[in-house]
């Protein structure tokens, strides 16, 4: 008993020393200091606000360079070219999708099935607005031969997608490339052919491809006479207008009344004669001619609304077609008008030529489909 209690005694000597021993080789060590703990951890913070500062300030960065680099595409679109195009397609296609969404229940479903439609109006526009003739030789006979509207509804639509794209050119072509004086006198007198056509003297519906297929055949011709004829010289041009005003009042008027009832005619009218009689620059006839149907096709689509019978969701694919189309039109038919030194042919030619054997071809087809039914 009393070795046991000497050995326990010894044992808590020994723990206590060693005890002793670790106390004082802590007391040696350098006591990190706690208040130092908190600069860092502010350190830290800062430098977490300061990533999440810079996150933010990069969004905000890059959103006023995107609105800036908008802003200066939008200024710059009076320098004219790529630069108004690009600004006015990016608004335009803004303005569709947002009338797309809200006026039909399933946008997306309408554009897998209607694309095509659109494609079809940037070509008829882009034709139309390069050589002063109505898109509508395109539109009226694929409309009513391959989408199956009939040949009124397919007058209408002609009639209120033109008035997009044409004005569209209209105001694409310069303003200097106007002849004014013509063009009041041809909208004066256009427009009342325009008015006679749509309310008192219209065809019947049986009758309107018969029109349209003759007239088509007599655009085609007079076109090929207009690449035949351009190369003669000019005659004096203030005797020609002096003599021949009422003679172009009167046959503004007939085209304004073709393009009541076939939608195209009376801007290739105006072309022509301002081409031949007056012996203005090609340049200058096809603007005016394009400023001219842009007007009638205008007082058209607005005849028709009040009539009623136009297809909207054919005429939502149409018109942002035909707005671009003539843009491009209006940039290809300046390039075409433009002089080249040492031709054989007049600026143009192979585009007018291949549009005159299309308006032809398209006549022919008309006529014996209307024949055949």
């Amino acid at each position: 008993m009393l070795s046991f209690s000497i050995g326990y005694a010894r044992s808590n000597h020994r723990n206590g020393v060693r005890t002793q021993m670790n106390d004082q080789s802590a007391a040696m060590k350098p006591r990190r200091d706690v208040s130092l703990d908190a600069p860092s951890t502010r350190q830290g913070q800062m430098d977490q606000d300061n990533r999440l500062g810079a996150n933010q300030s990069q969004w905000r960065v890059g959103s006023v360079n995107l609105m800036n680099r908008y802003a200066m595409l939008w200024a710059k679109r009076k320098e004219g070219g790529v630069w108004r195009t690009a600004s006015w397609v990016l608004l335009g296609a803004a303005l569709w999708g947002m009338c797309m969404l809200f006026m039909f229940n399933s946008p997306a479903a309408m554009i897998g099935e209607y694309w095509p439609v659109l494609i079809l109006a940037f070509v008829g526009a882009l034709v139309a607005n390069a050589t002063a003739v109505g898109g509508g030789f395109i539109f009226m006979p694929i409309f009513s031969l391959y989408y199956g509207i009939g040949s009124l509804a397919a007058l209408k639509l002609a009639l209120a997608t033109q008035a997009f794209g044409m004005t569209s050119g209209a105001l694409a072509w310069s303003g200097k490339q106007i002849s004014w004086r013509q063009l009041k006198q041809a909208c004066f007198a256009s427009g009342f052919g325009m008015f006679v056509g749509t309310f008192y003297w219209r065809p019947l519906t049986e009758v309107v491809d018969l029109y349209f297929g003759w007239i088509s055949l007599a655009v085609g011709i007079a076109l090929l006479a207009e690449l035949c004829v351009s190369r003669k010289p000019n005659r004096n041009r203030e005797q020609v207008e002096a003599s021949t005003s009422i003679g172009y009042l009167v046959v503004c008027a007939l085209g304004g009344l073709i393009t009541a009832w076939v939608s195209i005619g009376v801007g290739e009218v105006v072309a022509l004669w301002l081409l031949f009689r007056c012996h203005h620059g090609i340049a200058q006839a096809i603007a005016t001619g394009v400023a001219t149907l842009a007007f009638c096709s205008v007082l058209g689509f607005l005849f028709h609304i009040g009539l009623g019978g136009i297809t909207w969701h054919y005429l939502a694919f149409t018109a942002p077609g035909a707005v671009i189309g003539s843009q491009v039109g209006v940039f290809v038919g300046k390039r075409l008008a433009r002089p080249r030194i040492g031709a054989k042919q007049p600026a143009g030619f192979s585009l007018k030529a291949l549009v005159a054997a299309v308006i032809f071809i398209d006549g022919v087809v008309v006529l014996h489909q209307a024949s055949a039914s």
